[in-house]
C-alpha cells in the first residue's frame, strides 16, 4: 500500500493527485498538438473542482495559470494565455474600493441621507414640503424598526436637523403617523416576511424529499 506521506507532495492540493498525475502524464507525450489537446481536456476537469463564474476571461487564465502551476512550470503547449513566471503571484489582485463616508445614523441607512441631500437642493414649494414630511415620517418608521417601540417626534425632527444641516425643518402643521400605527405596522410586516420565509424552508424541504 502507498501511503500520502511517501508521494511527491501536491503543488496544488485544491485540485487532488489525479489532475497532477494527468499533467504529469501529458509530459510525457511527444506532439505539442498532443499535449495542447490533452491540456484543454485538463482544464475542463479542473472546472468540476474550481468555483467562479465561468464565463469570465480571468476564470479561465486562472486555471490555466494553475495548470502551468502543477506541471511545475514545465509544460511545453499552445496555451490560450501565456505561462506566468514562477515567481510571479498568481492570484487576482486586489480592487480597489472608494471608501464612503460614515452614516451619522446607520438606522436610517444612507439613502435616507441621499434623499435629506436631494431635498436640500430642491427649490422651496409645495413639493418640497411635501417631501421633507414624507422623509421625516420614513426616519421615524426606520427608528422604530430599529430601535424601541416608542419615540418623542421632537427627536426625528432634531435629528432630520442633523442630518440636513439645519436646512430642512417641517411645517408647524405638520402632523407625524402615529407611533402606534407603525409600531404595528412593523410587526405585521415581520411576521409575514417571516410566515414567507418558513412556508419556503417547508416547501424546499419537501422537494428535498420528494427527490
Amino acid at each position: 500500500m502507498e501511503y500520502n506521506t511517501q508521494r511527491e507532495p501536491l503543488l496544488l492540493s485544491e485540485y487532488g493527485r489525479s489532475v497532477q498525475k494527468m499533467v504529469d502524464f501529458i509530459n510525457t507525450f511527444p506532439d505539442k498538438a498532443t499535449r495542447t489537446k490533452a491540456a484543454n481536456a485538463i482544464v475542463h476537469a479542473m472546472m468540476t473542482v474550481q468555483s467562479g463564474p465561468r464565463d469570465m476571461i480571468d476564470y479561465k487564465r486562472k486555471l490555466w495559470d494553475h495548470l502551468h502551476v502543477i506541471g511545475n512550470f514545465s509544460l511545453d503547449i499552445d496555451a490560450p494565455f501565456p505561462m506566468p513566471k514562477p515567481d510571479e503571484k498568481i492570484s487576482p489582485e486586489w480592487l480597489s474600493y472608494s471608501i464612503p463616508h460614515e452614516v451619522r445614523f446607520r438606522f436610517y441607512g444612507r439613502y435616507t441621507e441621499k434623499i435629506v441631500k436631494k431635498a436640500i437642493e430642491m427649490e422651496e414649494g409645495s413639493r418640497k414640503k411635501e417631501l421633507v414630511g414624507a422623509i421625516a415620517n420614513t426616519m421615524k418608521k426606520l427608528y422604530l424598526t430599529w430601535n424601541k417601540d416608542s419615540v418623542k417626534d421632537e427627536l426625528i425632527l432634531e435629528q432630520l436637523k442633523l442630518l440636513s444641516d439645519g436646512k430642512l425643518s417641517v411645517e408647524p402643521d405638520f402632523v407625524f403617523q402615529d407611533t402606534a400605527e407603525i409600531v404595528r405596522s412593523n410587526k405585521v410586516e415581520t411576521k409575514t416576511w417571516s410566515q414567507n420565509n418558513n412556508k419556503k424552508n417547508r416547501k424546499n424541504n419537501k422537494f428535498k424529499k420528494k427527490y
